[in-house]
């Protein structure tokens, strides 16, 4: 009902309050709002807010800075998901010389990728061993390697990323990237 109010005109100004008591009796109490409650209502400017036995929920993500990150969907199916996650690679540490970072300065978010993250294509319909993987998303990147050197490439998946770890043979041509 409140999606449906927030269509209107001036409905953008329409907050939603839920009570949720877990430990009261089967049948929902009747829930006042003081006025410490419509404060912390207001204040936060959500759409939805949820009240459980008399308290507000908030949910504190926590959120990191780092230049090490990838792109990937929370919830299948909710394109509003979307959300860089902290890399692995942030805590890269250089053991092998065949083994550098590679900066990624453009990577495609291409027909496949919106296909998996709205749900329209189920993970198993990629071929290997991708359905197993956290993050499927990214086929195609390009950047600077470690010497700063143009590098490009094209991955199963995982490139939709600010770093990614190249695996150079002894000629110097990348064999493997990965995040």
């Amino acid at each position: 009902m409140v999606n449906c109010l927030r269509q209107e005109p001036g409905g953008l100004r329409i907050p939603c309050a839920f009570v949720s008591n877990l430990n009261g009796p089967s049948e929902a109490e009747a829930f006042q709002f003081d006025e410490l409650s419509m404060q912390s209502l207001l204040k936060g400017d959500l759409v939805m807010n949820v009240f459980r036995d008399g308290q507000l929920i908030t949910l504190d993500r926590k959120e990191e800075l780092t230049e090490h990150a990838y792109v990937n969907v929370l919830t299948r199916g909710d394109l509003s998901s979307l959300s860089w996650i902290a890399s692995p690679l942030r805590h890269f540490v250089p053991c092998n010389p065949n083994v550098q970072l590679c900066r990624v300065y453009y990577s495609s978010l291409n027909f496949r990728d919106i296909m998996l993250a709205t749900g329209k294509l189920p993970p198993d319909a990629i071929p290997g061993d991708l359905a197993l993987q956290q993050c499927m998303l990214g086929m195609e990147f390009s950047g600077f390697d470690a010497d700063r050197r143009r590098v490009m490439g094209l991955l199963p998946a995982k490139d939709l990323a600010t770093i990614l770890m190249l695996i150079k043979d002894s000629f110097g041509v990348s064999l493997r990237a990965g995040m």
